[in-house]
């Protein structure tokens, strides 16, 4: 310190030092998020053009005649662009109208496959092409998907970079030297100084813009009326109820008793019309959304539909669609105030609900648990704490008796240790056992329940590893690695004493559940395929096992370890297949059922029946009734009695 420093004056000068630093950090942060916002926004528009449903939804007459004119005229100007022809490099915006008429060109191929598929007019090739565009479609909207995840981050750390330097500089403003004591030279810092500060309110305005903008152009919400006379949470009941009825003759979780898939009633119908009313017993709309599956005992129906701000429960009469009650989930103890970071295709309320006769589960985004009885009196709730889920935490409860059961798998990797499966008493809540010996990342697969050798076996699938406990202890008994780096989310299947599972990105796997240990050397004994479903899950009968990836079917041969056949569609398949007695029924994305024969010869179409709405969950088949849940409303499908 020089001798003409006054006191303090050191630091002063420090203060302003950080002072300074402060304010370019907070311009570099602040434009950093302006970029980061840009490139998301413009992901999100890119996403938006290549959204699935509208990517394979057929097009009509109007829509194939307008592609055919815009496509050919976009190839026609193409042409006096080509670099070969012109020997001049593109402006920006040349390339960029060149890119948009080669996706108008696909755009028309794509369509033009399409109606040869539908009129079953594909050669080889055409089905090649169309499944390698397909392939191509998944990994484009993936890829932004990926980027979105990416810019969250980065948005975080350039909003905390922000954030940090306009505390410093509220911290040190008041510390700043004396204009009289300030060195040369500075009335130019002042003027810089002051630019700086205009350009970070500048970019506080636009990044505060951005973000009310994105928050003004969310989808609306309903509001929520009760239907009950209270719309406040039932006190906790006191006497739990005995469960009533057989699950195997009810629906009682996703893809019915046990998880497999396979419905006990088989007089179920096999045409409707969900325009004209043809054999729609009735149709009621759905308070809040969701993509979960209805779940069925006796007389009533579940659903559970979530927002950020809301989560409940319904209940509607089977035999009326009457929604004779719905249940706010909320005051859970422990319930996070934040939410989580979910995918918009997975929402809020992604898992399927499960029933024991007495009360029903459902499990929400963000990790909130509850148990109500059939009259929607909360019987117990807790939370597990905000899910470490990189889509939203999706994989549906199964009940065993009267215990609940609930996979829990979370973290990006299985070092991270989050993953565990839990078993509750369903009557008291109490935790009977649980399982957190799980080297797996989080998946949105969904547990099953097979019987090996007159013992049951809790099945559960979540990279690398498959997994089987007993179910009345949580002992585990056998695990095999065949899982690979995926994101697990179809559930397995059992099918002539095989178990099978598969996901996009690894073959349809084999494992024969006998054994004890690590048995991925010993019993994973089939693998073959490819193209595998990311969503739907598998079904097996009579030697055979059924695959909906994308908008194709397959179906592959047991004893053969090979595709028999492949049949495309127009439409994408997220609900899983169902086996109906001679039967399986799947419906695609727009809500077209389509109900076929298994054969090892080839594709047999029973019936082709059309809901009028778009579909994402799995139907219920119970007592010659088809209960569907729609992207609006709850159906109930039946064949009048004559």
């Amino acid at each position: 310190m020089s001798k003409q420093d006054a006191p303090g004056q050191h630091v002063r000068r420090l203060g302003h030092t950080a002072y300074r630093a402060a304010v370019r950090l907070a311009v570099v942060a602040g434009v950093f998020c302006l970029i980061v916002v840009a490139v998301l926004v413009g992901n999100a528009l890119r996403a938006q053009s290549l959204n699935i449903y509208d990517q394979t939804r057929p097009l009509d007459r109007e829509e194939r005649d307008l592609l055919e004119y815009a496509s050919r005229l976009a190839d026609e100007q193409a042409r006096y662009l080509d670099p070969a022809r012109t020997g001049r490099r593109l402006s920006a915006e040349e390339q960029e109208f060149l890119r948009q008429a080669r996706e108008l060109a696909d755009a028309r191929r794509l369509a033009m496959l399409k109606m040869a598929v539908q009129m079953d007019e594909a050669d080889g090739a055409a089905l090649d092409e169309l499944r390698a565009y397909d392939a191509e479609l998944r990994e484009r909207f993936q890829t932004t998907l990926r980027l979105a995840e990416t810019g969250r981050w980065l948005l975080m750390v350039g909003g905390a970079a922000f954030l940090g330097s306009l505390l410093t500089i509220g911290a040190y403003r008041a510390v700043q030297m004396p204009p009289t004591e300030r060195p040369p030279g500075s009335e130019a810092q002042q003027q810089t100084a002051r630019f700086a500060r205009w350009s970070v309110a500048g970019v506080a305005v636009a990044v505060i813009s951005v973000a009310f903008l994105t928050g003004l152009f969310r989808p609306p919400t309903e509001p929520y009326t009760a239907v009950r006379p209270d719309d406040q949470p039932a006190e906790i009941a006191e006497d739990p109820p005995e469960p009533v009825g057989d699950p195997a003759e009810n629906w009682p979780q996703f893809r019915g008793p046990g998880g497999l898939g396979v419905a006990y009633w088989t007089n179920m119908p096999q045409s409707w019309d969900g325009e004209t009313g043809e054999n729609i017993r009735w149709k009621t709309a759905i308070p809040l959304p969701g993509n979960n599956s209805p779940v069925v005992w006796e007389d009533r129906v579940f659903l559970s539909g979530a927002t950020e701000d809301e989560r409940e429960v319904y209940c509607f009469d089977a035999d009326t669609g009457e929604l004779l009650w719905r249940r706010r989930v909320e005051n859970v103890p422990r319930s996070p105030t934040e939410l989580p970071e979910i995918m918009d295709m997975t929402g809020y309320a992604a898992p399927t609900m499960a029933t024991d006769g007495a009360r029903a589960y459902a499990i929400f985004a963000n990790g909130d648990l509850a148990a109500v009885d059939f009259e929607g009196n909360v019987v117990w709730q807790r939370n597990f704490g905000l899910p470490d889920n990189r889509y939203g935490h999706a994989s549906s409860l199964i009940t065993h008796g009267q215990k609940l059961i609930v996979q829990y798998d979370q973290g990006n990797v299985p070092e991270d240790g989050l993953a565990r499966i839990i078993a509750f008493d369903g009557a008291t809540g109490d935790t009977v056992w649980e399982q957190t010996d799980r080297p797996v990342r989080d998946s949105w697969s969904s547990p099953i329940i097979i019987e090996v050798d007159g013992q049951p076996q809790l099945i559960t699938a979540a990279a690398p590893w498959v997994i089987a406990y007993d179910p009345t202890s949580g002992e585990e008994i056998w695990r095999a690695n065949c899982l690979r780096d995926v994101d697990a989310a179809p559930s397995p299947t059992y099918v002539d004493g095989l178990l099978f599972v598969c996901n996009e990105g690894m073959p349809l796997i084999g494992i024969r559940p006998t054994g004890t240990g690590d048995v991925t050397e010993t019993h994973v004994v089939y693998e073959t395929g490819e193209h595998m479903p990311d969503t739907a899950s598998p079904i097996g009968t009579d030697g055979m096992v059924f695959t909906v990836s994308g908008v194709w079917l397959n179906c592959y041969g047991i004893e053969e370890e090979d595709m028999l056949w492949e049949h495309g569609f127009d439409q994408l398949f997220y609900a899983s297949p169902t086996l109906v007695g001679d039967h399986i029924y799947v419906i695609d994305s727009r809500g077209t059922a389509r109900i076929f024969r298994p054969s090892k010869e080839g594709y047999q179409e029973t019936a082709a029946p059309e809901l009028g709405e778009d579909v994402s969950a799995s139907p219920a088949f119970v007592r010659g009734r088809i209960y569907v849940r729609g992207e609006e409303h709850l159906y109930c499908i039946e064949k009048p009695t004559e």
